[in-house]
């Protein structure tokens, strides 16, 4: 899967996994802030971020992760060139 084609949903899957809780990881992922427990509590329910999150859980089981010190605009770089 690598990264999700919306750059706010591979962030919020970035910071989720990062341990942070969902509302503040809707926050950090450039959602609206007084929207942002029920943007996180939808996008916690969406396949494809679930499947993400999953995804980046297995990738740290097998080694394969190596976007651990992965920031914001590193993020967002490396999924905008992929089609």
């Amino acid at each position: 899967m690598a990264c999700l084609k919306n750059i706010r949903q591979e962030l919020f899957c970035l910071a989720i996994f990062k341990g942070m809780s969902q509302k503040d990881a809707a926050i950090k992922a450039g959602y609206s802030k007084s929207r942002a427990r029920c943007t996180a509590s939808r996008l916690a329910t969406m396949g494809n971020v679930m499947a993400r999150i999953l995804e980046l859980s297995e990738e740290i089981k097998s080694g394969r992760y190596n976007g651990a010190k992965r920031t914001q605009g590193k993020a967002i770089t490396a999924c905008q060139g992929r089609d």
